[in-house]
């Protein structure tokens, strides 16, 4: 595609990682996007929010797709609520940060028991994969720990369902059945509370999108070819 034809996209990233976690799914979406691939750690959500305005400010971009996987959502919906104007749509992929709030432990203990299933149960990740997935998490875990946890903590507090219900742009939401996170249950509520939005459900668990970004950039693509005049 001519770069000059290319929609721009933003993508954040999900808790505990870094963007390289997700270099599979940039290489693809680069066949269809200009793409923007911030890296944030921390609490402080609205001025992530603030940040990536100033990074679209900086790179000359006026509109863009806005994606969001897992923990990623909930700056993605401030953008959204913050700066409509400069929102093509909205793409959360198992998002957090809607709905009914959570308890710090039942967060860990689900987070524990979906990573004891990811690496000790994955049939469709390789070990050269798993193995680089593991480092980006423990990496930051013992580079970032005590930020990790306030920010598990900012997460578990935080719910925009309010901000969420008032999106104007076309929303596309992607579950995974099998996601021991975010239940199938919050998805379709999640999924009633905006009219503009789409659910779509895929086979794997939380990180399906790390697992298969040739599917995920399909989806969005059709979904934006759907949707966007």
């Amino acid at each position: 595609m001519d770069e000059k034809q290319k929609k721009s996209l933003i993508f954040l990233h999900g808790w505990g990682i870094t963007p390289s976690a997700y270099a599979a799914d940039i290489s693809a979406l680069e066949e269809r996007f200009n793409v923007v691939v911030p890296y944030f750690r921390g609490d402080k959500f609205e001025k992530n929010a603030f940040e990536v305005k100033k990074i679209l400010d900086e790179n000359g971009i006026g509109r863009a797709v806005v994606v969001g996987h897992s923990a990623g959502s909930i700056t993605a919906i401030l953008f959204a609520h913050l700066f409509p104007e400069r929102v093509i749509s909205i793409i959360l992929v198992a998002p957090v940060g809607i709905g009914r709030r959570r308890s710090i432990y039942t967060w860990i203990n689900r987070w524990i028991y979906h990573v004891f299933l990811f690496f000790f149960s994955s049939k469709r990740a390789s070990l050269i994969f798993l193995l680089r997935l593991s480092r980006n998490f423990f990496g930051q875990m013992f580079s970032h720990l005590v930020s990790l946890y306030r920010e598990t903590r900012a997460i578990m507090s935080t719910d925009l369902s309010v901000y969420y219900k008032e999106i104007q742009v076309p929303i596309l939401l992607i579950w995974s059945k099998d996601d021991k996170i975010i239940s199938k249950e919050i998805a379709e509520n999640i999924n009633l509370m905006n009219k503009n939005a789409t659910v779509l459900f895929v086979s794997g668990d939380h990180d399906w999108i790390k697992l298969f970004p040739r599917q995920f950039l399909q989806e969005i693509t059709r979904f934006l070819e759907k949707k966007i005049k």
